[in-house]
């Protein structure tokens, strides 16, 4: 039996030493042992340049990146409607977004990518460019189509809506 568990795992980024909320999965064994079967997963807008993310946001030119041209971020309220782990949001702000609301549906997810922001948080006093990308980043829990029907709600309506879902129907 395979059971997720959200737990708080030791976080440290340069000066910064704090936790993360960070999700595993444990594997019930014989006996009533468990054992963890993953290694714990959170979300990082503070990613390491051999991450996936990383090598997307360094490396090369983010003008070339196709999500960067599609959406043309510079100086845009961007709403990703389905922000899953925050990886399209962050590219967007590093390209020069002025604001990208996340929005995610998924309870668990959307605890990991608060907690990111929270941490980011942290890095921000210490460092310009995580500064800029807290003030530009911010998540909403919901459904991206009932939270786009409250634009009106919101205090700047977005430039570009940005949807992406991880399995879109066929």
């Amino acid at each position: 039996i395979f059971v997720n568990a959200i737990t708080q795992v030791p976080y440290s980024f340069r000066s910064v030493q704090d936790t993360a909320l960070s999700l595993i999965v444990a594997e019930h064994g014989t006996k009533g042992k468990r054992k963890l079967s993953s290694k714990p997963f959170f979300i990082d807008f503070a990613p390491s340049s051999s991450s996936s993310l990383g090598r997307r946001v360094s490396g090369r030119d983010q003008s070339k990146d196709m999500l960067v041209r599609a959406v043309k971020p510079q100086d845009s309220v961007v709403w990703d409607l389905t922000a899953g782990f925050g990886h399209d949001a962050y590219l967007i702000a590093k390209a020069g977004a002025r604001k990208v609301l996340m929005v995610e549906r998924n309870p668990v997810v959307f605890a990991l990518l608060s907690d990111a922001i929270r941490r980011l948080g942290l890095l921000a006093s210490e460092d310009a460019d995580f500064a800029s990308l807290h003030d530009k980043l911010s998540c909403t829990f919901g459904n991206g189509i009932s939270v786009s029907l409250t634009v009106d709600s919101h205090e700047e309506r977005p430039d570009v809506i940005y949807l992406d879902p991880m399995f879109p129907s066929r």
